[in-house]
């Protein structure tokens, strides 16, 4: 029974390994970064500064990975990172 889905293709890239995770990510400890910093900035105007500068680096990173991801796992998670982070 065939259900059009290619399971395979969603967790494996395209040399047959699973790939959730992958390191180097500059743009996911960016994030992380300007986001602890518009929690703890002092002054309004640095804040958010932080704040949109965490926004801007997770949406790209989130359309990084929904058009060059390796596997469709990958593909799917940044189309759910950008919805979230413009729903947010």
């Amino acid at each position: 029974m065939n259900t059009g889905i290619n399971w395979e293709r969603f967790w494996k890239d395209k040399h047959g390994k699973v790939v959730l995770w992958q390191s180097p990510n500059v743009l996911l400890v960016a994030w992380f970064i300007f986001t602890l910093l518009s929690k703890i900035m002092l002054g309004d105007k640095l804040q958010t500064l932080a704040g949109v500068m965490a926004f801007g680096v997770i949406f790209t990173w989130g359309w990084l990975e929904a058009t060059t991801g390796v596997n469709y796992f990958r593909r799917l998670l940044g189309i759910i990172v950008m919805v979230a982070s413009v729903y947010s």
